[in-house]
C-alpha cells in the first residue's frame, strides 16, 4: 500500500537502507541515520498482516516490482509485456531503475527477472490524496507464459463496481506486523469489501475516499495490507478489481480502519489506450 498513508517503500543497496517515512526519507547507513524531507505529507503504509503463505503457482499474475534489484511494491500481469501497479510506486523514478521478478513466491530469489522498458503514471494521479493511484509497467522482453506458472489476470468492465461484503483476495510480500520486515514468501488474505459511504465516514477527518477507490477489511482489524504491499492486486472471482494504495497511519490492521485500493474498473479505457490491449 502506499504504505498506507505513508508510502513506505524501502530499498537496500549494499549497506544503505532508504525508508520513506511520514516525514520524508530516512537514510540509514553504518548505524547512523538522518531524515530528508521529500514530498511526503501523509502517513501511508501497506503489507499483509494476518495472512498465510501462498502456494507456488497459486497467484501466477502477481510479481515483485523492484527498484535497483530490491522489492518495493507488487504488480499484476495483464499481458505478455504489460503490468498494473500503483502510481506512488513509480513516482519520481525513470524506467531504467526498475525490474520485475515473476514466477516465484519469493521476492529475492527464483523465477525470472525482466527489466522494465517504460512506466506510465496516470496523468491525474494526486500525491496529496492518492486519487488515481494507478500506473502501467512495460517490460523490455515478454513474460514467458509457455514454460512458467506466470499468467495474466482478467480486467473488469469499464465503470463496473464491486458490491460491499463481496470477498477479495489480497497478496503481497509486505510487512506482517508493525515495524516488521518484508515477508520472504508471498502472503495472502481474503477480506470483505466495505461500503464506500461507510469508508468515507471512517476517513472523513483524514483523507477523501473518492469513487476511484475501494475499501476492504474488517472493522475489528487483524487482516490488512501494509508496507511493501503497495501496487499489489485485490482480486475478486479471478478479476483484478483493485490495486493496494493506502491506509491509516503508521500501523496496519487497526480496528476501525480499512485498507484503500484503487478501483481498476474506472481505468479500463485508459489502460486499453495506453497498452493497445
Amino acid at each position: 500500500m502506499n504504505y498506507k498513508h505513508i508510502s513506505k517503500v524501502f530499498i537496500c543497496i549494499q549497506s544503505i537502507v532508504l525508508i520513506e517515512t511520514t516525514f520524508g526519507f530516512e537514510l540509514t547507513t553504518n548505524g547512523s541515520s538522518f531524515v530528508m524531507k521529500l514530498q511526503t505529507n501523509r502517513e501511508l503504509q501497506p503489507l499483509i498482516v494476518g495472512g498465510e503463505d501462498a502456494i507456488d503457482g497459486e497467484f501466477p499474475y502477481h510479481v515483485s516490482f523492484q527498484r535497483v534489484s530490491s522489492h518495493i511494491c507488487g504488480a499484476s500481469i495483464i499481458s505478455p509485456q504489460w503490468l498494473v501497479t500503483a502510481a506512488h510506486c513509480i513516482q519520481g523514478w525513470t524506467a531504467n531503475v526498475f525490474s520485475i521478478r515473476y514466477n516465484s513466491i519469493f521476492h529475492e530469489m527464483g523465477g525470472h527477472v525482466v527489466q522494465v522498458l517504460e512506466v506510465v503514471t496516470h496523468p491525474a494521479y494526486s500525491e496529496a490524496t492518492f486519487d488515481n493511484d494507478i500506473a502501467l509497467i512495460k517490460t523490455i522482453t515478454p513474460i514467458d507464459f509457455s514454460t512458467t506458472n506466470a499468467k495474466p489476470i482478467a480486467l473488469p468492465k469499464q465503470n463496473s463496481d464491486i458490491t460491499a461484503t463481496e470477498m477479495v483476495t489480497i497478496t503481497g510480500w509486505g510487512f506482517t506486523k508493525q515495524e516488521g520486515q518484508l515477508s520472504p514468501i508471498l502472503q495472502k488474505i481474503t477480506i470483505p469489501v466495505v461500503d464506500r459511504n461507510v469508508c468515507k465516514q471512517t476517513f472523513k477527518f483524514y483523507n477523501e475516499i473518492t469513487n476511484n477507490m475501494i475499501c476492504a477489511g474488517l472493522a475489528q482489524g487483524g487482516l490488512d495490507s501494509c508496507q511493501g504491499d503497495s501496487g499489489g492486486p485485490a482480486v475478486w472471482k479471478g478479476t483484478l478489481v483493485g490495486v493496494v494504495s493506502w491506509g491509516f497511519g503508521q500501523t496496519c490492521a487497526q480496528p476501525g480502519y480499512y485498507g484503500v485500493y484503487t478501483r481498476i474498473a474506472n481505468y479500463i479505457d485508459w489502460i486499453r489506450i495506453k497498452t493497445f490491449l
